[in-house]
């Protein structure tokens, strides 16, 4: 009886150990460092239905190699739960590599303020451009690419790359990123989790199911 109880009691705690560790690995299994909010720009770009409950924020700069590898690598991830509405996601720009990032940065809030339909395409576009080429970035480079696009105002577009007219924009999302201590792109949030490794697609979409 003594052995019986002997081996029911080492079962027992072996059973204990082993949902114990299952349930530490699980509350191990998303990690990141949490923040009391979210980052929320002031008119940024959103990808997805604004009424989405998880908002997933990209701190990016289109001259930066490794944000042109989260959008073509990482990002189909994150587009079946766009297109469910679980997820909006959120672009704020981080202008780290000098004159060009700037330009680049112009570029895409002009589109945006003059046809929020049409950004997405010139997002991708200007991603396209910029890391296909051994070109510099130039003002001329950049109106070849939206001037067959029947919603963008060329004259207008023009003007926004020459007179920094969206500067306050752009400045804007710098303060974003300082209220976030963010100095390195990309720098990806879930909600108000800022991820470890973006391109740690398990980690990200472990973390977007947590919140769902």
């Amino acid at each position: 009886m003594t052995k019986k109880l002997t081996v029911l009691t080492i079962l027992a705690v072996l059973i204990v150990s082993v949902v114990g560790g299952v349930f530490y690995v699980n509350a191990q299994a998303v990690t990141g460092t949490t923040y009391d909010e979210r980052p929320i720009g002031l008119n940024n770009p959103i990808k997805g239905s604004p009424a989405a409950p998880i908002t997933v924020t990209e701190f990016g700069d289109f001259m930066c190699p490794a944000c042109y590898t989260f959008q073509s690598d990482i990002m189909p991830e994150l587009e079946p739960y766009i297109e469910r509405g679980q997820v909006q996601f959120q672009w704020v720009n981080l202008m780290l590599f000098g004159q060009e990032s700037l330009l680049a940065g112009y570029a895409s809030r002009s589109v945006y303020d003059q046809a929020p339909e049409t950004y997405w395409d010139v997002h991708e576009a200007l991603f396209q451009t910029i890391h296909h080429s051994q070109e510099p970035l130039t003002e001329e480079r950049l109106s070849a690419l939206i001037e067959s696009m029947e919603t963008i105002d060329t004259e207008t577009f023009e003007d926004d790359l020459s007179n920094q007219r969206l500067f306050g924009d752009l400045e804007q999302d710098a303060l974003l990123a300082e209220t976030f201590a963010i100095d390195r792109t990309p720098t990806v949030f879930v909600n108000n989790r800022k991820i470890d490794d973006p391109f740690d697609v398990n980690q990200l979409i472990k973390a977007i199911e947590h919140e769902l």
